[in-house]
């Protein structure tokens, strides 16, 4: 889908209806800097689906909000903003966060 645009910086996915994001969804982008993909269905995050996202970008974004996960997904990329609320996520106790989102809104 995005081989003819490796350079794309912004891309916004929000209210498709997508239910899964899988590893190479993205492929092969690497320069991503923001990614919205508010408002779909999604359930679903292959660790490494967000490796687009651009690594030596000082404020990298992905919006996940309004979607079905219940879990924050695994294999996010290092300093990210990931914004994740308006999900059925359980905040409770066992609520697993990893370690290398900056920032967090649930």
């Amino acid at each position: 889908m995005f081989k003819d645009s490796p350079k794309l910086k912004q891309i916004y996915i929000a209210g498709n209806n997508i239910n899964r994001i899988g590893r190479n969804t993205f492929a092969p982008l690497a320069r991503v800097q923001q990614l919205n993909l508010m408002h779909n269905k999604i359930r679903t995050i292959e660790e490494g689906a967000f490796d687009c996202v651009d690594k030596s970008y000082k404020d990298p974004r992905i919006y996940l909000s309004n979607n079905e996960l219940s879990t924050v997904p695994a294999g996010i990329v290092p300093k990210i903003k990931l914004k994740i609320h308006d999900n059925p996520i359980l905040c409770d106790c066992n609520l697993k966060i990893p370690d290398n989102i900056s920032h967090l809104i649930i």
